[in-house]
């Protein structure tokens, strides 16, 4: 199969590698590229929200969107910064919102909105982790702050949060792809086996993108391969 993963691979949005996914089956293929000029052939958004459908699942999410802060100081206080982030992904997903939302939230360091939806819907366990922040010292607050702005920023670029909020005509794809979706309507057909290409240091939103393929692949029985970008790969 000649890889497209050269041609892709792109960091120009904050060191967040694209991703390649290719059915394997009939040669077309899917790309995760923040970087694609709207309605470009293969081009495929990510509904992030449509993802963190359960807690384990948000948890996950917040883990790879936190993955992009790994200076020393800052891992202290990363655990914390990954369960704040999931905790405002389940209850943006909650209500219905979009991934904007949850930007805004985190800007604003409001966390009653996310708060009263969780307690709303009877999910104890995130409610009781917003109750627990409160409670720990102010000056760690700000770091665990601190931490998720800096980890949320790049997603704030207009072009990256169009493909992490999909619009209302958007097509989500069927199956394991259920949380994919495309800006030019192309329909595309359950695979039967998925190829995942990425960059061997992974991180942030695309590092939480395929955590997600391959649990989904693994539930709705597709066989997933994952496969490091080599610097040999075809890009023609």
């Amino acid at each position: 199969m000649k890889s497209v993963a050269g041609k892709y691979v792109s960091n120009t949005i904050a060191q967040i590698t694209c991703i390649t996914l290719d059915d394997d089956c009939g040669g077309s293929t899917l790309v995760w590229n923040p970087d694609a000029q709207p309605g470009e052939s293969g081009a495929v958004g990510w509904d992030v929200l449509g993802g963190a459908d359960t807690v384990i699942a948000a948890d996950r999410i917040g883990e790879g969107l936190l993955s992009i802060i790994d200076d020393p100081p800052s891992l202290l206080h990363r655990p914390e910064a990954e369960l704040l982030c999931a905790d405002l992904l389940a209850a943006a997903r909650q209500g219905r919102h979009q991934f904007q939302t949850v930007l805004e939230w985190a800007g604003a360091q409001n966390l009653a909105p996310a708060h009263r939806l969780l307690a709303s819907a009877g999910d104890e366990h995130p409610a009781d982790d917003i109750d627990w922040f409160h409670q720990i010292p102010a000056d760690e607050q700000r770091a665990v702050w601190q931490i998720l702005a800096r980890a949320l920023e790049p997603l704030r670029a207009p072009q990256l949060l169009m493909c992490l909020q999909p619009p209302p005509q958007g097509t989500h794809l069927p199956g394991v792809l259920r949380t994919l979706f495309t800006h030019s309507g192309e329909s595309i057909e359950r695979p039967r086996q998925l190829l995942v290409v990425a960059g061997p240091h992974t991180r942030g939103v695309a590092a939480a993108l395929v955590d997600r393929l391959l649990w989904a692949g693994y539930e709705h029985g597709v066989r997933v391969d994952a496969r490091p970008v080599r610097e040999h790969d075809d890009a023609r």
